[in-house]
């Protein structure tokens, strides 16, 4: 989950970063890049239940999240 957040910011980050950074582009994939998050937002249920298979498949204890409380 953590690698799919990451490369919807990773593109912004290099293009921030580098000599020639146009901001017009950097708008762009900002605004790509919120769209993209803002999806994942709305699949958290999704998500969720990639992270508690991981977590069974590991071994993990499990532990219910009240969003919302």
């Amino acid at each position: 989950m953590m690698s799919k957040i990451l490369e919807a910011t990773h593109g912004i980050s290099q293009l921030l970063q580098s000599l020639q950074c146009d901001l017009s582009k950097a708008n762009d994939l900002i605004k790509s890049s919120h769209e993209k998050l803002q999806n994942m937002r709305n699949e958290y249920d999704s998500f969720h239940d990639i992270a508690v298979s991981l977590g069974q498949k590991l071994g993990a204890l499990k532990i219910t999240l009240k969003i919302g409380v």
